[in-house]
């Protein structure tokens, strides 16, 4: 499986697997500015300066890629092109993301639900797990609250890539 991440929380997701679970990877490598990709399975060998090259050679490095992002995020805007260039391929891949909290602003709210729409009408095999911690109790146990969502998200990616459902 390879692991595309994008933004903020793409890069926290890819950390978090890249600690936990680094006996396992083969390679990682950022591809643009806030997104970084992880293989369990080839070596990566490709920093194009044209990203839509580089999605075409992650269709070519590995046959099952899950996307990881945070809805609603300045990135998100880079998940539609993504998925329509990886429906090109014939790889199997999904998309995993997170949903902004609910004290985030509501512009941030509107753009995930923008891109979720977004992606749920071109077909996108998606999961998406719901930030619903109040914030006080966020800001009590941050480190653990992430490393929770992280462990969910990534089980639920292995999940996918063994049973072909989300």
């Amino acid at each position: 499986m390879l692991i595309l991440g994008i933004g903020g929380y793409g890069i926290n997701f890819i950390n978090f697997v890249h600690q936990k679970y680094s006996n396992q990877l083969k390679s990682a490598v950022i591809l643009k500015d806030e997104i970084v990709c992880l293989s369990f399975n080839a070596d990566i060998i490709f920093l194009d300066t044209n990203f839509s090259n580089n999605i075409q050679k992650i269709c070519k490095t590995d046959k099952n890629i899950a996307i990881i992002a945070g809805f609603g995020g300045s990135t998100s805007k880079y998940l539609e092109t993504i998925v329509k260039r990886l429906k090109l391929c014939n790889n199997k891949f999904a998309v995993f993301g997170t949903t902004p909290f609910l004290f985030e602003n509501n512009k941030i709210k509107y753009q995930a639900k923008k891109i979720i729409d977004k992606l749920t009408k071109i077909n996108t095999p998606l999961y998406v797990y719901k930030n619903s911690f109040d914030k006080n109790a966020l800001l009590n146990d941050v480190n653990s609250f992430f490393k929770k969502t992280d462990e969910k998200i990534y089980q639920k990616m292995l999940y996918w890539l063994q049973n072909d459902k989300l």
